[in-house]
């Protein structure tokens, strides 16, 4: 009696252990997929930012870098350094959208065209606008072009950067 007692003692905590295991490895699979995701979305995004080492005022803010926030109206940073800054704020991006219901029907490239979309215009591009409800629901390409295309607007007017950039990310969604 003893025998099989410690025998199910054993065949349970060999089950927990793999478990465990298991888990394990999968949160460190899905570490490495962010990090590629983020990789692959900050070298989109560099191209439609552009860099400039010299704060400089940027509709709301001082801005550098590759259009992270600078730390002071006077910072003059490398490109290192603006990646880096650049890759935390896509990794705080992705963790919203993250928490989005439809994050995981989004293909890889979805994913990096709303991680642009959500760096230009921040979170609130996607809490509860237009473009949150038609991700929600039923979508057509021609449905979330028509969302993208309301963000091309900064003080009320329109920008060609913006019409520009969205064209990229909506191009990039689709694909």
């Amino acid at each position: 009696m003893k025998k099989k007692k410690l025998i199910n003692i054993l065949l349970i905590g060999a089950g927990i252990f793999s478990i465990y295991y298991i888990m394990r490895k999968n949160k460190a699979s899905n570490n490495v997929d962010d990090d590629k995701l983020i990789e692959e979305a900050v070298e989109f995004i560099i191209p439609l930012e552009g860099f400039n080492p010299k704060a400089f005022w940027d509709y709301k803010q001082y801005t550098n870098g590759y259009g992270t926030k600078a730390k002071s109206e006077s910072e003059v940073i490398d490109k290192n350094i603006a990646k880096e800054r650049l890759k935390q704020e896509v990794k705080k991006n992705l963790e919203y959208l993250k928490k989005k219901e439809y994050y995981t029907n989004l293909n890889k490239n979805k994913k990096i065209s709303l991680l642009s979309f959500l760096f230009n215009v921040g979170n609130g591009g996607l809490n509860n606008t237009g473009l949150d409800k038609t991700l929600r629901g039923n979508y057509t390409k021609e449905s979330i072009e028509k969302e993208f295309q309301k963000w091309i607007y900064a003080g009320g007017k329109v920008l060609e950067g913006l019409v520009k950039r969205r064209q990229k990310e909506y191009n990039k969604f689709i694909s």
